[in-house]
Formats: C-alpha cells, structure tokens, sequence
C-alpha cells in the first residue's frame, strides 16, 4: 500500500527523469505523477468487460485517506452494476439543473402554460406580482431546497406594506406553481400548502357597490361636481353605469366594436373576462340605450375635428395620449373624491344595475345574468342553454337608463352642449357644460 512518503518520492522522481510515473496502491487505486510536479490519483477499473479509468482529484488537494475514501465509494457503485464515471456525470448533471432549477425557472413555465387560459390584462397583473413579491426574494432558490420558512418570509415582507390582500394572491400564486412542479415531477411535497393560514386574515367578499337608497343623492352629486373630474371620466363613469360591463371591458372600449344602426357594443371574446370552465368566451353583445348613444355621439364629433394621427382607437384614451386607453384607477379615484372610497367602486355599477332591474324594475334575474356575461359553472347548462336573450336585454337597459334619467335634477340642462373647449389632454378636445344655478 501506498504512503505519504511513497507520493512525494514518486513526484519528486518524475520532474528528476522528466517522464510520468504511476506508483499502485490496490484494487485499482494508484498515484500518477507528472514532470510537471503534479500527480493525480486515478482508480482503474472493468466495466462491461472494457477498462475504464476515473479521477479521484490532485495529490496535495485530495489526500491519500480521501482518494482511499473515494476509491471504496467507487468500488461499491461497481458491485452495484453502475459505472462510476458515468454516475459522476449524471450527479454532475443534476447538480447543474438544481442549480438552473430555480424557483423562477418554474415559476415562469407555469406562467407560459396557464398564461393563454386568462385575459391579457390578468396574465400581465400575475407576471408583474411574481416578479416583484416572489422572484425579488426567492426566486434564485433552487426549487427542491425552498423551505417553508423562506416562502413565508416573502409574503410576511408583502404584509409589512399593509398589502395584505396580495399576500394572499402571492401564497396561492406559490401554491400553484409548485403543485405545478411535483405534476411534472420535480418535487414529491409542496411548502406552500395551507400557507395562507399564517397570513393576517384579508377582507373577502365583493366590490364596494352602493346601496339603491343611495343612487339618487349620487346622481346629483354626479351632476353637481362635474368640475371635481374630466368631462372623460364623468362620461366613463355614467356609460359604466347604463352598460353593466366591467370596468376593464369599459375602458378599452374601441370605436370599431360600436354597430351604430343596431345600436350595440359588440365587446371580442379576447376581451371578455376569462373562466376555468371556459377557456375561451364568445362575443358579447352590450344594448346601447338612448343615453349612452347620445353620450357617444357627442365624443365622437369631439374627436372628428381632430388630426387624424391624434385620433384615438380608443372610445375613453389616456391622459397620457391618444394611444393608450384610460386607467383602470381613474374612476375609482373619482369615486373617492365624491366621497365614496371603501363605499362603491367601478365594479360596483354591476351590483348596483342588478339591483335597479330586479328590485326596481321588476326584471328576472336571468336576463340581467346575460347582460353581466355571466358564466355557468354547471357544464351541462351551459352547453344547452345558449338564449341570448338580446330582446329583453335591449329593453331592460333602456329602462335602467330611463329610471337614472328620472333621478337627475330637473333645473340641470345636461342634454346639449353649450361650448367647445380643451380639457388638460392638449391633443384631445372635450365638451364642458354650463349649469343653471339653484
């Protein structure tokens, strides 16, 4: 067997001779020494009846009770059928995609997979709350090695800005992609389950929606504060309002889904609100009433006079230009100066129309459900009943609009414009309104 001395004396004896010399430990195991003054230990071996040889690291870096240590590990892959060298290179391998393996990795598959399934604004919402809440914090985390603790850290640094709610959304977006992982069998457990019970509890329930009671005194504050918001988002918010659709159907509205002679909004299903039970809606046809036509008209001899390269597809544009559409938060916001935050919100005008055609009007609820672009859960329903149910549905918003006509102050002549000005987009030109006093 080999010793210390015998190494060095092998090494010393090369760079002397200037020729490499191998000196036999047993078993395979022996001491290369090189002119250079280097010397590696190598183990020696069959395989499938062909001789093969492995490296067990350099003399001085490895020692000799390490390379015997390595040596007696290799000799027992051997009795168990497997090739020492190419089970190096597999571990090497695995070392290499669980370093790749990241918790980002992942979680960016599972975005490209579900990522059609949803609308486009509900992917962007997704992507953008991963990157910034997860992958910020975790995301270099090799997948298998992402504890319980490190995964609650970063939603516990989400709930330090009182974001509690996205906390929330975050442990079920962490959830998901790992269920993810061990479905394509990378993980066996997943960290994030149950999770969310160590968060702080979030408010669960529906949008804000003021009660009937209420929609007089807001009409006239509707009315009565014109000068608190732009003419745009005042005219946003009454068609939300007379139209039942969602805030993010509103407000990228274009003028080519208008059908003026048929008065409808024709809304494409790539811009309809996605469901797990249907991955890909249909059109949906929204009555225009009186109102809201008159509404459109008026912007739309608004923006004729304009160059054409300021006219904007859009039928409400950005402040920011003609070609983006209005913020989401921009009706909320006005809501909030009119003394409604935490009271009603843009998604609010849905629950408050269902509430004026059922309890006010007298409609079944099942006509104002297809207005809503209700999806339902029950496959069986949803493949046969396919009613549209456009007759009743015309009818009923022009009578939502009659009965929010009915509520508007009398001395208020809202009906006509009185003169043309700019509003504080400098390419868009807006039409202001002259009231009576009291």
């Amino acid at each position: 067997m080999l010793t210390d001395l015998e190494c060095k004396a092998a090494i010393a004896e090369a760079s002397r001779c200037e020729k490499p010399i191998k000196k036999f430990d047993r078993h395979g195991l022996y001491i290369h020494a090189l002119p250079s003054g280097k010397a590696y230990f190598y183990f020696k071996y069959r395989y499938l009846k062909k001789e093969r040889k492995i490296s067990l690291g350099a003399y001085g870096l490895v020692s000799l009770a390490t390379a015997r240590l390595r040596h007696h590990e290799a000799r027992l892959l051997l009795e168990q059928g497997k090739d020492p060298s190419q089970q190096r290179q597999a571990d090497k391998a695995q070392a290499e995609r669980d370093a790749n393996d990241t918790f980002r990795d992942w979680g960016l598959k599972w975005w490209d997979k579900f990522a059609p399934t949803w609308s486009e604004d509900h992917a962007k919402t997704i992507l953008r709350r991963i990157r910034k809440e997860l992958f910020s914090v975790i995301g270099d985390c090799p997948i298998t090695e992402l504890s319980r603790e490190g995964l609650l850290g970063a939603l516990e640094k989400i709930e330090e800005r009182e974001s509690y709610e996205i906390a929330h959304r975050c442990a079920q977006y962490a959830f998901r992609i790992l269920k993810f992982a061990i479905d394509c069998h990378r993980l066996t457990t997943n960290v994030a389950d149950g999770i969310v019970e160590a968060l702080r509890p979030t408010m669960d329930g529906y949008f804000p929606s003021m009660p009937l009671e209420e929609l007089p005194t807001f009409i006239k504050k509707l009315e009565r504060n014109r000068s608190c918001s732009t003419i745009d988002t005042l005219q946003a918010m009454e068609c939300l309002m007379l139209t039942l659709v969602r805030t993010k159907e509103l407000i990228r509205w274009e003028w080519s889904e208008i059908h003026w002679k048929s008065s409808q909004w024709i809304i494409p299903g790539n811009k309809m609100k996605k469901s797990r039970w249907y991955a890909k809606p249909k059109d949906h046809i929204v009555p225009l009433s009186t109102q809201v036509l008159s509404i459109l008209k008026e912007r739309e001899k608004a923006r004729s006079i304009l160059d054409p390269r300021l006219q904007s597809i859009y039928v409400f544009p950005s402040q920011k230009g003609p070609h983006k559409h209005m913020s989401e938060a921009t009706i909320n916001k006005a809501l909030e100066r009119m003394g409604y935050k935490g009271v009603h919100t843009g998604h609010g005008f849905r629950a408050l129309g269902t509430g004026i055609a059922t309890e006010l009007l007298n409609y079944e609820y099942s006509i104002v459900d297809r207005q809503l672009a209700h999806i339902q859960k029950d496959s069986v329903r949803r493949s046969y009943d396919r009613a549209t149910l456009l007759p009743q549905r015309t009818k009923m918003m022009q009578d939502i609009a009659n009965h929010v006509d009915s509520l508007k102050p009398q001395y208020l002549n809202t009906t006509k414009p009185q003169q043309e000005q700019f509003s504080v987009f400098s390419w868009q030109p807006v039409i202001t309104y002259q009231f009576q006093k009291c």
